[in-house]
């Protein structure tokens, strides 16, 4: 037997051959046929979308209730399919369409030819907007929308009727329907009105009306016209002659801004009527623009001749004799009338009946709710609170008989009274019934728990009812008497004109008060003045709640029940009528008021009398620890609430994050402070031994993280930053916090005149308060002077600036937090009222370190403000590739502070976003700022000519030159963008550059602050503490201690040098797939490079460019794909960084590289066994592919112009396996078939 194959198996091979092709493409046919058929079980495919099938939209508005949250069928509703592995498919013309009722809204083009292989997602731009008839002219109502598969003739604003694609069955492609829900608009309008049509001169004319949202949807709008508007209740003359017009406010202050479909605003009104008889036209006349809500008019008939009465000569009535037809439960009415006397005489009850139904305005059913007694005109008079004076004017004769009703237990229905006599009807008209009433009526403090003192020890207390206005009577179930509910009621708030520490001498009243409390205070003080009660109070801060309360009782300014149980003035005697404010008996937000002492438990409830819906804060100060049950009843109503609180005692503390904070003098501190049980705290910065002492006040602003973080800038404080030669600096500069509130008593109160809070420090001369004086006097209320009983002042009107004459030196600052804000000095020492937090400030030297110089890959200076991801793409050199971007790093401290203060820019900007070259241009270069003592060298080393040395232009624009600080580390960054020159010339290959950073001492003395006004310290000075032509004195070294930092680097264009040169110096090129070309440059690692090499010589064209790695150790290699190149091709190469030509060099193809040959060991034998094993195996698989006919003349022609443009692959259009595979597997089986012959 020879090695070659016989013709009966090359005849095998080639039957198989052929039948593997039949088999491909006959399977791919089968898979493109399946593609094309319709689907044939509707239960295949799933409708998963984003609707929920509850969605409202509210007619005549675009599909939106609330407009930050729009509905799924307006914002993009979408829809995705979905069917199992085996499912069926569709064909590609099939679409998806958003179907409304009987209209198509919107086609969305999916294609679902690929349906079986995952979910198919259509979603549609337009939603409900697409429909023809537009969403807002939607009537009211429900409306069905869906999903469905429709054919590709289905259009948009047609019928889906015979759109919708079907299966086998003839069943649907559609999802589930969903509904859509239109309400009616919310409108609001006046309904159950009760007009008087008929009345006597001057007698009363009452009204009362609902405002009713009768829509079907909630209002929300919390715009000016709906959430506080009023409502007038005017009588005009028809005739202009009469002279009768009245217009008084009715309701005001209404709140309609978020009244549920359904739910209503009560309005009452009584005035009394013109004194002419005439016609006139009264209604209810809306005060300003306030949406769907219109006037209404009734006409009133003012005459002698007019009596209040009904057709049957009968009236229910309160019991000031008003009639009523709408009465709260727990308003007890009254049966009276002619009728009445004549049919009620010899009987002694009757029924009292509730309304079941009316039929033509008479009452057709109704149901037995309770038998009355009837009485007479005396026990009316002794057993009832019935005004009989004014039911004798209604009814027109005396009071004989007449039925109480009380309605606490009774419903809201309408009801009557039934006798059996023959004048008062068995089933009466419905204007001969009254109506029942339940007020709505809740209360609620905004927290369960508050402490006994401090911030917390306040919430608020929020009362809402459906009602307009109301009186309430609160109580504590006994557990806290009427001055202690004063107390609650009626915080402790000053304005601006009076003080705590003020006398009545010292103010004017009443122009001079501004809040509630001062009010309440001042009439104590009168009473105490006049001897109207005998307590020992002088100033506004002496004056308790109990002394306001003793003293309202001693004026008689209190309150009595009313026939309707409702709070009335007893009648006071004047305090200039209670410092004018009249008859008002009430104080605070809360309108309370006290109870005559004869009322029932006078002494444990106080009166909220004619309160409007109300959220405002309450304090539980001096309140004992305890769980309390607060009660609130309407007075007049049985609504009543009850809400349970806890006082705590105050357990505040202010936890600071660091015990010690260490920083270098001159620099940024960072401080955060936890505070718990209270949401602000005062701070003794400093103390006597430190020789300086500040008072800072912060607040958590808002109270929502229970921190404060701050920053304290140690250049400027102690200094009267408002000197600063150059920058227009305020307290802010000094002391910063961007979410929470500090201020400096110093910087924001004395030199700034901007504090808010600070000013409330105290400060007394002994620990024991009640006994030591509290310190008023100085340039600062009272705080001069304490800085004068420590020492740290000469006198206590000197300026506070003059405790320090240099910067704040290394040493330790206490911060001690204050609960109360009270600070006392005794025997030449600082301390606390209320300690609840320590830490200190540890400012150590400033000092200079080391200099090092950077590069990066070439970008704006200003592009990035994060110092670890500025430093991730930097290297350490000496040299710079001129386009690179540049970084010198300077070991320093004690210039951040100033140079924070140069900005214009907040301190944590400027520590976390960096800052312009210009601010160390100013600190350094200024003369006005030369006393400072920091000198800055950027500059060529070598001066050419008769010129400056080159040197760096500081106050180029950000993107040229810029800073980054970290101040906690001590370290500066100056970025320098060399692409952009920013230098005063031009700068050369070679030009070395010299950097260097001194802080100047003067010989023989230190730093001293400039005196502004002799008194003053300004923050900026020299060593004879002149200003600007004084000598260079670092602030924070000693005379004679100059230190300095420098370090040299040079400038270089940017090269390249290529690996591998042949003898000619040419870059030998390997032909293989992966032919590395290396080199080594001085262009900073990690920038953009890439090399790009051309055809060169007679070499055929091609281009092929690829990305040039730059490591950090200088070297560069890019990585090709040569393989189709020959031996002995020309080449060009280029390299490239950012677009820009660096360098360009000659090449030439070789087989391989000539490199130095290693030195031989075990291992490289090895390899080379290893390789010589594989070229055995390649060989046997060149010869085979001797015996297989290819044209490689066919490539001779092709250009390759880019390596990296690849060609674009065809698709056969047939799904599974198609020709070009089936044809790649005859090749294989014809070149396995040859390697067997061989």
């Amino acid at each position: 037997m020879n090695d070659n194959t016989s013709y009966r198996e090359k005849g095998r091979a080639l039957f198989l051959s052929v039948i593997m092709i039949v088999s491909v493409v006959a399977m791919s046919a089968a898979f493109a046929g399946g593609a094309a058929a319709a689907a044939s079980n509707t239960e295949n495919v799933d409708f998963d979308g984003n609707l929920d099938g509850t969605e409202e939209i509210v007619a005549g508005d675009d599909p939106t209730i609330d407009t930050e949250e729009p509905t799924d069928l307006q914002d993009d509703p979408e829809v995705t399919l979905s069917t199992d592995e085996d499912g069926d498919t569709f064909s590609t013309d099939y679409d998806v369409a958003f179907i409304v009722e009987d209209e198509i809204a919107e086609i969305s083009d999916e294609d679902l030819s690929d349906l079986h292989n995952g979910d198919v997602t259509a979603t549609f731009d337009d939603g409900l907007d697409g429909l023809s008839t537009a969403t807002e002219d939607l009537d009211a109502g429900e409306y069905t929308h869906y999903f469905a598969i429709v054919e590709d003739s289905a259009t948009e604003g047609d019928s889906p009727d015979g759109e919708i694609v079907t299966d086998d069955a003839d069943d649907e492609f559609t999802s589930e329907e969903l509904t859509l829900t239109v309400l009616e608009e919310p409108a609001l309008e006046f309904t159950n009105i009760g007009w008087t049509e008929e009345v006597e001169p001057e007698e009363s004319v009452t009204t009362t009306a609902d405002i009713e949202n009768v829509g079907e949807a909630e209002i929300d709008d919390d715009s000016d016209d709906l959430d506080d508007f009023n409502v007038d209740f005017r009588v005009d003359s028809n005739d202009a002659s009469s002279g009768g017009e009245i217009d008084e406010a009715a309701e005001s202050n209404l709140d309609a801004s978020s009244l549920d479909a359904g739910e209503s605003l009560s309005l009452t009104h009584s005035v009394d009527a013109p004194v002419v008889e005439a016609v006139y036209e009264q209604g209810l006349i809306v005060d300003g623009t306030v949406p769907t809500l219109s006037d209404v008019t009734e006409d009133l008939d003012v005459s002698e001749d007019a009596v209040e009465v009904d057709e049957d000569d009968l009236s229910y009535v309160d019991a000031d004799g008003q009639v009523v037809t709408n009465n709260f439960q727990g308003q007890d009415v009254f049966l009276v009338g002619q009728d009445v006397n004549e049919d009620l005489d010899g009987v002694d009850e009757v029924d009292l009946r509730e309304v079941d139904s009316f039929d033509g305005g008479v009452v057709d059913s109704s149901s037995f709710e309770e038998e009355l007694e009837v009485l007479d005109d005396s026990d009316l008079a002794e057993d009832t609170d019935l005004d009989l004076t004014e039911v004798e004017s209604l009814i027109g004769e005396p009071v004989e008989y007449g039925v109480e009703i009380e309605t606490d237990d009774l419903d809201e229905e309408n009801y009557f009274i039934r006798s059996g006599t023959d004048n008062i009807p068995s089933s009466p008209a419905e204007e001969n019934t009254f109506e029942i009433s339940v007020q709505d009526f809740d209360t609620e403090f905004d927290d369960d728990q508050v402490t006994d003192g401090g911030p917390d020890a306040s919430t608020d207390l929020d009362i809402d009812s459906d009602r307009g206005s109301y009186s309430v009577n609160v109580s504590a179930d006994g557990d806290l008497d009427h001055d202690e509910l004063f107390q609650v009621a009626l915080p402790v708030e000053y304005g601006d004109e009076i003080e705590e520490d003020d006398e009545l001498s010292d103010v004017s009243l009443p122009g001079d008060i501004e809040t509630e409390w001062e009010r309440a205070a001042a009439i104590a003080l009168e009473a105490e003045a006049a001897g109207e009660i005998d307590e020992d109070i002088e100033e506004f801060g002496d004056v308790e709640h109990a002394d306001v309360v003793e003293a309202l009782e001693a004026y008689d300014a209190v309150h009595v029940a009313d026939r309707l149980d409702n709070p009335e003035a007893a009648g006071f005697t004047t305090v200039d009528d209670l410092l004018e404010n009249d008859d008002d008996l009430t104080f605070g937000e809360f309108n309370v008021g006290i109870w005559d002492e004869d009322q029932e438990d006078a002494d444990e409830k106080v009166t909220f009398v004619d309160i409007r819906d109300t959220d405002e804060e309450v304090d539980f100060t001096d309140i004992d620890e305890d769980d309390y049950t607060f009660d609130f009843n309407v007075s007049d109503t049985e609504a009543s609430s009850s809400n349970d609180i806890s006082v705590a005692e105050s357990d505040a503390a202010a936890n600071f994050d660091e015990s010690v904070y260490t920083q270098s003098a001159g620099d940024i501190v960072e401080v955060t402070v936890e505070l718990e049980d209270t949401d602000e705290t005062f701070i003794q910065f400093g103390d006597e031994d430190s020789n300086y002492i500040d008072i800072l006040y912060i607040e958590d602003d808002g109270g929502e993280d229970d921190e404060v973080t701050f920053m304290i800038n140690t250049r400027l404080v102690g200094t009267d930053h408002s000197e600063h030669p150059t920058a227009d600096l305020d307290a802010d500069d000094v002391f910063y916090s961007d979410d929470d509130i500090v201020e400096s008593l110093i910087h924001h109160e004395h030199i700034d005149d901007d504090a808010d809070y600070v000013d409330d420090a105290r400060f007394y001369d002994d620990d024991d308060l009640d006994d030591g004086d509290e310190l008023t006097d100085g340039s600062v209320s009272g705080f001069g002077e304490y800085l004068e009983e420590l020492d740290l002042l000469s006198e206590d009107d000197d300026d506070p600036t003059e405790q320090i004459v240099r910067p704040l030196q290394s040493a330790n600052y206490d911060m001690v937090a204050d609960e109360n804000g009270w600070f006392i000095a005794e025997d030449d020492e600082a301390d606390v009222d209320d300690e609840i937090g320590y830490a200190t400030l540890d400012l150590i030297d400033p000092e200079l370190g080391e200099i090092s110089t950077w590069v990066g890959p070439e970008e704006d200076a200003d592009d990035e403000d994060d110092i670890d991801e500025l430093a991730e793409q930097l290297t350490e050199r000496d040299n710079v590739a001129i386009d690179d971007l540049m970084v010198t790093q300077f070991e320093a401290s004690g210039i951040y502070g100033h140079l924070a203060a140069l900005s214009d820019d907040d301190m944590d900007d400027v520590l976390e976003e960096g800052i312009e070259g210009e601010v160390l241009e100013e600190l350094a270069n200024d003369n006005a700022l030369e006393g400072e003592g920091v000198e800055f060298t950027f500059e060529e080393e070598t001066a050419a000519g008769n010129q400056d040395p080159n040197d760096l232009d500081l106050e180029s624009d950000e993107d040229e030159v810029f800073i980054l600080i970290d101040n906690e580390a001590g370290e500066m960054y100056l970025v320098v963008d060399t692409s952009d020159e920013p230098f005063d010339r031009s700068i050369d290959d070679g030009d070395e550059f010299d950097i260097e950073l001194e802080y100047e001492t003067d010989d023989d003395d230190r730093f001293r602050f400039f005196d502004t006004s002799e008194e003053e310290a300004g923050p900026h000075g020299a060593d004879d503490g002149s200003s600007g032509d004084g000598d260079a004195a670092f602030p924070y070294f000693a005379a004679d201690s100059s230190q300095s930092v420098s370090t040299t680097f040079t400038f270089e264009d940017r090269a390249v040098e290529f690996d591998n040169l042949d003898e000619d110096e040419n870059v030998q090129i390997e032909t293989s797939e992966e032919s590395v070309v290396t080199g080594e440059t001085n262009v900073a690692p990690g920038s953009d490079g890439e090399l790009r090499i051309t055809n060169a010589g007679d070499t055929s064209s091609f281009l092929s460019t690829e990305d040039a790695d730059i490591h950090s150790d200088g070297t560069v290699e890019a990585e090709f794909n040569f393989d189709d190149r020959n031996e002995d091709d020309e080449a060009s190469l280029e390299f490239r960084v950012g677009g820009d030509s660096v360098d360009d060099a000659d090449g030439i193809f070789v087989e391989a590289v000539d490199e130095e040959e290693p030195e031989e060991d075990d291992e490289a034998d090895d390899e080379e066994a290893d390789d010589d094993e594989a070229d055995d195996e390649e060989a046997d698989d060149d010869e085979a592919d001797d015996d297989v006919d290819v044209d490689d003349d066919a490539d001779d022609d092709v250009v390759d112009e880019d390596d990296d443009d690849e060609p674009e692959t065809e698709d056969d259009g047939v799904p599974g396996f198609g020709i070009a595979v089936a044809l790649f597997a005859l090749i294989a089986a014809g070149m396995l078939a040859l390697r067997r012959q061989n």
